[in-house]
């Protein structure tokens, strides 16, 4: 029997147009179904399927520059425009099964006006939330909203990892001040590597954003970009701070634990 799935699918959504609900489409859904005309489709793409680079050659909306974003293997955070389309590769927290995990992971994506895929090699915990918000009536109008909800996702994550590693600090810092101080090296270098590989992700990320808020470049931008690109410069931007003042906690730590 002929597979007539699409290769690597994880999910896919179409989104009305008036209302902005997204409505779950089958993995056999025709090629020709996602292009539509009215409103938008979130299609969500699993890179260890080896037959997605030539799948994503037959789609008009996604320029070579876009389909090269979403099948590459290089992870740093990039964000940027052809013909149209905004793509890029953004920061996410990799997704567990069986426990919780604060390792960095990695999402793609390419959205023109009415096609945004995303792609990734490992399960993700931000994308898997934007998608169950949407579940939940999350409305969505436009394909960069998809986008702007993953990323308010993973602020969020970041904003809990904050409160967390802020804790382990005060607790740190409560045996380092002790009459008999302990040495808490072991403990607090996650910590340290936790902060500054974060802190490197927001800092590059919001500098992409502030750049999308200038944008005066003849090339178009899919509907929504500017507004997207300054709500979540502002959003990341407080996250940043905040992690750059535990980055400069923990670094303190460590120069006082190395005196003692």
């Amino acid at each position: 029997m002929l597979n007539t799935e699409i290769p690597g699918f994880v999910w896919a959504y179409r989104f009305d147009a008036a209302t902005g609900a997204g409505h779950p489409l089958p993995p056999t859904t025709p090629r020709e179904e996602l292009i539509v005309d009215e409103g938008f489709v979130w299609l969500h793409l699993a890179l260890s399927d080896a037959r997605v680079p030539k799948f994503l050659e037959g789609f008009p909306d996604l320029p070579q520059a876009a389909r090269a974003t979403l099948t590459d293997r290089d992870n740093h955070v990039v964000l940027a425009s052809d013909d149209g389309v905004l793509h890029g590769v953004f920061t996410d927290i990799e997704r567990a099964f069986d426990y919780e995990t604060n390792d960095i992971g990695w999402f793609r994506f390419a959205a023109s006006e009415r096609l945004i895929v995303t792609a990734r090699l490992h399960p993700l915990r931000c994308v898997e939330a934007a998608r169950l918000a949407v579940d939940r009536g999350l409305a969505i109008h436009g394909t960069v909203g998809v986008f702007a909800a993953v990323v308010t996702e993973f602020e969020k994550v970041v904003d809990a990892l904050i409160v967390e590693m802020g804790d382990e600090l005060d607790r740190i810092e409560d045996y380092v001040f002790e009459t008999a101080p302990r040495d808490e090296r072991r403990r607090l270098g996650p910590v340290r590597r936790t902060v500054v590989r974060l802190n490197r992700q927001l800092r590059a990320s919001v500098a992409l954003f502030r750049r999308y808020q200038r944008w005066d470049e003849p090339d178009p931008l899919p509907s929504g970009t500017i507004e997207m690109a300054e709500t979540l410069a502002d959003l990341l931007g407080s996250a940043s701070q905040e992690m750059q003042g535990l980055q400069d906690r923990a670094r303190l730590l460590h120069e006082e634990i190395d005196s003692k």
